[in-house]
């Protein structure tokens, strides 16, 4: 008995040890390894969601092991010490991402009253969509680096400079954490990301005006900043900022030049005192002083001087030269994992450690993936990931280039799920960081108008046109019924239907490189039409005390309201209950011919069926034709 006490003991002890490492497995031959000593594998798939223009996101229960040393998890969240080559758990967010030039990435920025501010991934969203009617945004992360305790005399910037279509906000580089520029072309090639090139800007400003719609209608260049400009030659003013993070107003010296000021700027945005990114109307032509929210263009340039006046709208910025010169959009970087496919073992930043992160990777054919490794977690079996194992990571999900963006606390996904934004991940934080900027996946829908034109039975007609592409790369159509693609030119005939019976149907274009983008649909389920009834008769009898009804026909796919149908007569209405009526002589003291009113919907809108002395075999003969004639010219010409 003691034995089998003791056994028992054992079997507990252990069982109990087991739940405390339930995260880890010894290391086997399971698992990719990009060339650093780590591997990782995916145990299973928690979740996938299938969202708009070929964009996939799913998360990922993965198993990862490195060689490295160190705690479990980075800075020490919880005193477990790494044990080289077992395998620990990982939750990894997944998008999945076509280079197609109608699926853009975009520095998304919060720069209200003139500032750098910081706000949550979702935030950064939600503004964006503001600002830019027409676009959606279907996907987002964190982004740089950034200015985190505000040490900057400019306070909470990034590290890297911050294009966003066209807009250079901000034109250098600061800090340490910023090793290289991802530039976006999208442009829908295989080869659409610049990096690992030398970064140049302009060497001066360029002064752009524009027209009442928008568009630049004129160009010059400003050769210097916050002084007194040379003959023939610009310069812009603007305030600065101390260590203190006090405006530190601009004055413009009498006789400087020519003043074309702007004191109610849209944007006024000084990130150092050598970058400076304005725009806004001419309202002033006797400003002197500088402050918050203002800037002005001092010229001693006759060209200028006669070109400029009140009400124009201007834009002064510097402009990114050289390899980045025809990007539409940048996000900054810290560390490369894999280059040409080959492992990298970079060394710059805390690789040596585990935490939270989020990585940039791109594969063989363009497409694109952006992975939220969740960390600094470990009762919760999130672990994050040092260098070589986010190498391995990004060799899983067939990446050939991989890059680190910011992570840790600030790591955060966010995707658009049934019209509202949703966090997928789970930050290390106690919720999301507020962070400078965000590296959002975005799309101005195609317009395209599909109509159904005609439907029956066994059938539905699509036809398609396209309005404006808004830079969707559509080289063909095609629309998916209940997982059937039909190829859709300016029409598609979906056959062999089931009656009344609800199909779904999704339409796809496909791009020049061959991805097949859906395309999400005001209305994306139709019915197809309900079997014709069949109307028999209507019988009527007569007893001493009443006049009795009884309604006979077959109708398979409850198209009508025959069973509870009206009986009129004499201008009194009654009611069928269950396909029979009994009216009572003391009412009505003889009846010759009714008049029955029924509704019929055979899945292609209502219509009211009345027919005149129902209780005669030759209206209910021609009332069948007419019905049955009077439902095909509703889908005709409905």
């Amino acid at each position: 008995m003691s034995n089998f006490k003791l056994l028992i003991t054992v079997l507990l002890l252990f069982a109990t040890l087991g739940l405390g490492v339930t995260s880890t497995i010894a290391a086997g031959q399971a698992g990719i390894d990009a060339g650093g000593n780590a591997k990782y594998y995916v145990d299973s798939t928690k979740e996938i969601n299938n969202l708009p223009y070929g964009i996939k996101h799913y998360v990922d229960k993965g198993m990862s092991s490195t060689e490295l040393g160190g705690y479990i998890a980075g800075y020490g969240y919880g005193t477990e010490r790494i044990v080289s080559g077992v395998y620990y758990s990982q939750q990894i967010n997944i998008l999945d991402i076509p280079a197609t030039s109608g699926v853009k990435f975009v520095n998304g920025v919060n720069l209200d009253n003139h500032v750098w501010n910081r706000a949550t991934v979702k935030n950064m969203a939600a503004k964006y969509e503001r600002d830019n009617p027409g676009y959606e945004v279907i996907a987002g992360v964190n982004g740089d680096f950034f200015d985190i305790n505000s040490n900057r005399n400019f306070g909470k910037t990034t590290d890297a400079p911050a294009l966003v279509d066209g807009n250079y906000y901000k034109t250098e580089k600061h800090g340490y954490s910023t090793s290289g520029i991802l530039g976006f072309k999208n442009d829908g090639t295989a080869n659409s990301i610049v990096f690992g090139q030398k970064f140049d800007r302009t060497d001066y400003m360029t002064l752009d005006v524009f027209n009442e719609t928008d568009e630049i209608i004129k160009t010059f260049q400003i050769e210097s900043i916050n002084k007194i400009p040379n003959d023939g030659e610009s310069s812009v003013y603007y305030a600065n900022y101390d260590d203190k993070h006090n405006v530190v107003a601009s004055s413009i010296d009498a006789g400087a030049g020519v003043v074309f000021g702007v004191t109610k700027a849209e944007f006024a945005l000084p990130s150092s005192e050598t970058d400076f990114y304005g725009k806004g109307v001419i309202d002033s032509l006797d400003m002197q002083t500088l402050t918050k929210g203002k800037f002005a263009v001092v010229t001693k340039n006759n060209e200028i001087i006669n070109y400029l006046a009140l009400g124009n709208k201007i834009r002064v910025q510097f402009e990114f030269d050289g390899a980045y010169k025809d990007v539409k959009s940048t996000m900054g970087y810290r560390g490369v994992f894999l280059k040409n496919g080959a492992y990298i073992n970079d060394k710059q930043g805390n690789f040596d450690q585990r935490h939270s992160r989020t990585v940039f990777g791109i594969k063989e054919n363009g497409d694109m993936i952006v992975s939220v490794v969740d960390g600094r977690q470990p009762a919760l079996g999130f672990h994050g990931m040092d260098g070589p194992e986010l190498g391995s990571l990004l060799k899983y999900y067939r990446c050939v280039d991989g890059f680190n963006l910011d992570g840790g606390g600030s790591s955060n996904m966010i995707i658009k799920k049934n019209g509202q934004f949703v966090q997928t991940n789970n930050p290390s934080d106690s919720g999301p960081r507020s962070v400078s900027n965000v590296l959002l996946i975005v799309v101005k829908k195609p317009e395209i108008n599909l109509e159904i034109n005609a439907l029956s039975t066994t059938s539905a007609d699509f036809s398609v046109s396209v309005e404006n592409t808004n830079d969707h790369d559509i080289q063909s159509l095609s629309l998916k019924v209940n997982d059937q693609l039909y190829p859709l030119a300016d029409i598609a005939k979906i056959k062999g239907l089931r009656p009344n019976t609800l199909y779904k149907y999704q339409l796809y274009y496909t791009d020049t490189l061959g991805h097949e983008i859906n395309v999400p649909t005001l209305k994306d389920e139709f019915y197809s039409l309900k079997r014709e009834i069949n109307f028999m008769d209507l019988t009527m009898s007569e007893t001493e005390n009443s006049y009795n009804f009884e309604v006979k026909f077959r109708d398979t796919d409850d198209a009508s309201n025959l069973a509870n149908a009206t009986i009129k007569y004499n201008g009194k209405e009654y009611q069928l209950n269950n396909k029979i009526l009994t009216i009572p002589k003391s009412e009505i003291s003889s009846i010759d011919f009714v008049d029955l009113i029924y509704t019929v919907d055979y899945n292609n809108g209502i219509q009211i069926i009345n027919i005149k002395n129902a209780n005669s075999k030759i209206a209910l003969n021609l009332n069948q034709m007419i019905n049955s004639f009077n439902n095909m010219l509703y889908n005709i010409y409905k």
